[in-house]
């Protein structure tokens, strides 16, 4: 049987390599045909064209290859950012559609029955139209404590990095001693959050430097800026595959049997114990390997952003297929990209899965 099975594997190998080469020569003969060649050395050519939002320094006169770095990092952003507000919006509406009272139930129900039965497109589009016409011009832009909100962005005084990264690294401090704790109590829980708010209220009376966002001219400057753009794929992301997380999360729960829950009621376990101490760790075994293709999906999902004008992947490489009237060139390297981003998000849940069973079965 293990003689049979590695030859089947290496038939498959074999297989695969030839439709690819194939495929390959195919391409190789008909750009021949036409005159063409493939040339990489086009993505050290200057791109000529500026992105909407960066997380790396970034103009026009930087090559394609930086363009689509840029347009990769803010496709990364996004899809991290919709990861965990979805996983937050689904585990929530998850919980409600298993609730006792009936209106709570029919709500969760109505959300994902929305939600998951339309075209992603389709959410973005109203979504974009709304926020666009809703929201109010930069001359009139909403400012509550500091915050501004108008159609062109979020605005959100910032601290210089080095003093957040000293609140991130004390908080990821109290969050792993918390870790480690056997039994998390909640006094001990509440006193640590104590902890927490009077360290941010010492924080906040020292002279830390903060950047509020100004007015000058006909936009505003300073600030951390969050481009309308993004707040609307984030905001469409979320609720697409919130939707879909939170019917993942209702089949894990209706997955354990009953009478663990009642025999964690009848030993007086109030309501929320129930819920974190014997369900939910259950539920997340059962669901992860859905809940993984999930989070795959909203990676990819993510290059629906061109339709709204966001600074994504896919977006920088139509851009550079435009001008360069080089498609195979472009698609290959964003092909690749996607590829090896879905494969490593894919192994690394794997392993996590692993371990939550490999700990299950002990």
């Amino acid at each position: 049987m293990r003689v049979k099975h590695t030859v089947l594997s290496g038939l498959f190998v074999i297989t695969l390599g030839v439709a690819f080469t194939l495929i390959a020569w195919s391409v190789h003969n008909n750009l021949k045909s036409a005159g063409l060649e493939l040339d990489f050395g086009v993505f050290w050519d200057s791109a000529g064209f500026d992105v909407s939002e960066r997380l790396i320094p970034y103009d026009a006169g930087d090559s394609y290859a930086r363009v689509i770095i840029t347009g990769f990092l803010n496709t990364l952003l996004l899809a991290l950012t919709s990861i965990i507000t979805a996983s937050i919006l689904g585990v929530w509406v998850g919980f409600l559609s298993v609730s006792s009272r009936w209106s709570i139930r029919t709500l969760a129900w109505g959300f994902v029955e929305l939600l998951r039965n339309q075209p992603k497109i389709l959410v973005l589009l109203i979504l974009f139209v709304v926020m666009v016409q809703t929201l109010p011009p930069v001359s009139s832009a909403w400012s509550i404590g500091g915050v501004v909100l108008s159609n062109r962005a979020l605005l959100i005084p910032a601290i210089p990095l080095g003093d957040g990264i000293l609140i991130l690294g004390y908080v990821a401090a109290v969050l792993v001693w918390l870790r480690r704790r056997p039994h998390l109590t909640p006094s001990l829980l509440w006193s640590s959050l104590v902890i927490i708010a009077v360290a941010g209220w010492l924080l906040l009376r020292t002279e830390v430097p903060i950047d509020r966002p100004i007015r000058e001219g006909f936009d505003y400057r300073g600030g951390l800026r969050i481009s309308t753009q993004f707040l609307i794929m984030l905001l469409c992301l979320t609720l697409y595959h919130g939707a879909q997380i939170a019917e993942v999360v209702r089949g894990g729960i209706q997955a354990i049997p009953m009478g663990q829950i009642d025999a964690a009621r009848a030993l007086g376990l109030p309501p929320n114990r129930v819920r974190w101490l014997i369900i939910w760790p259950q539920t997340l075994r059962l669901i992860f390997p859905p809940l993984s293709n999930q989070y795959i999906n909203t990676f990819k999902n993510t290059s629906i952003a061109i339709a709204v004008g966001y600074s994504d992947l896919m977006s920088v490489t139509g851009t550079m297929i435009n001008q360069t009237f080089r498609p195979i060139e472009a698609m290959s390297v964003t092909i690749g990209l996607y590829m090896v981003s879905c494969l490593i998000i894919a192994a690394g849940l794997n392993r996590l899965n692993h371990r939550l069973n490999r700990h299950s079965r002990a």
